[in-house]
């Protein structure tokens, strides 16, 4: 299913749009739904269409603008959970991009929410621990477990002497710098919406 980008339906046909060519086949819609929407990386976004969000360039208002330039729409009575389906992070992307090392736990994990706060995590919250002037926040990581949180997101110098043993059956994973991790997740948010930035500057009445 790799080489799948989006599935459509016209004159009675269903259309497999792979990453060079488009094919005809005789499966119904309804089952290759039924197949493709067990794998979370599809989505049935719109009547006649499932669409995967690996091959998603941007969102375009209510369409996907696909890696080959075609739009593909998304139904307007679920558009913001199809959407939030999308804008999900998996945590495999966060180690691929970040240089991250998985220590316990799934690398499928999604997370929706990311707090640097303790006392604000929710449940399911991925916990990021970042080093302050006066405390390490990277070491508060069992009061987020305690919390909810389903996953944590730790600095390797900071955690390097802990034996994580005993949260074998948690999601933690390690990175060199939690800012710059922090930095990619917002550059890759910012990347999925095909909308304008507009910075506010000055020192003082922001």
């Amino acid at each position: 299913y790799d080489s799948i980008m989006y599935i459509d339906v016209t004159n009675r046909k269903v259309r497999l749009h792979l990453k060079d060519k488009t094919i005809e086949i005789q499966n119904t819609f309804s089952q290759c739904a039924s197949i493709l929407t067990e794998d979370s990386r599809f989505s049935n976004c719109c009547k006649g269409f499932i669409v995967n969000f690996d091959y998603v360039n941007t969102v375009s208002g209510n369409d996907f603008l696909m890696q080959n330039g075609d739009y593909v729409p998304i139904k307007k009575r679920e558009n913001q959970q199809v959407k939030k389906q999308y804008l999900t992070y998996e945590l495999k992307d966060i180690i691929r991009e970040c240089n991250a090392s998985l220590i316990f736990g799934d690398e499928n994990l999604k997370i929706e929410n990311f707090s640097k706060d303790t006392r604000e995590i929710n449940e399911n919250d991925c916990y990021i621990g970042i080093k302050g002037e006066t405390f390490d926040g990277n070491l508060f990581y069992e009061d987020a477990f305690k919390k909810g949180a389903s996953a944590c997101i730790l600095e390797k110098e900071s955690v390097k002497d802990i034996d994580f043993k005993d949260y074998n059956d948690k999601t933690i994973i390690l990175v060199d710098n939690s800012i710059k991790t922090l930095h990619y997740l917002a550059a890759y948010k910012r990347s999925l919406y095909d909308i304008p930035v507009i910075a506010v500057t000055g020192s003082v009445g922001k």
